[in-house]
């Protein structure tokens, strides 16, 4: 599961940086409301680097003020060399559209919630381009090294 919240440029003039990788939906995890998350230190609640099962339990309710609830709980174990599952809860009170935000390759996803169909293209639409200032004229026709 790639996070693009690190990215493959860091120049403040690439679109690029303020439009996606600067954004919440980079990265693998649950967007509120369809806004980008504040900046705020989390609490970690549990940690274990072990050999063969790895975890990791943190939160922070400040990244969204209208939730109560915002909870990552992560499990990996090591199957094998070249095997590795990784199960995932994460818990959301507040808001009202929850959009779960995974990147990846071909895998194997089940879940007990009603989840929609992997989309392709971008969470714009399937014809908006990738760096295209879709929802911003002014970004959008400005020249492409031009935007901060």
């Amino acid at each position: 599961m790639p996070d693009f919240g690190y990215p493959e440029t860091a120049n403040g003039t690439d679109p690029r940086r303020a439009g996606f990788f600067a954004n919440t939906v980079c990265h693998n995890t649950v967007i509120v409301d369809e806004k980008k998350q504040l900046e705020s230190r989390g609490r970690l609640r549990g940690y274990d680097a072990g050999n063969f099962f790895q975890f990791i339990d943190a939160d922070n309710t400040e990244v969204y003020p209208d939730c109560s609830l915002y909870r990552r709980s992560v499990l990996m174990a090591n199957v094998s060399p070249r095997q590795v599952f990784v199960i995932e809860i994460f818990r959301v009170n507040g808001g009202k559209q929850h959009d779960y935000i995974v990147h990846g390759t071909q895998a194997k996803v089940e879940s007990t919630l009603s989840l929609s169909s992997p989309r392709e293209g971008t969470l714009a639409g399937k014809d908006v381009q990738y760096g295209y200032f879709y929802d911003d004229a002014r970004l959008g026709s400005a020249a492409y090294s031009s935007v901060n």
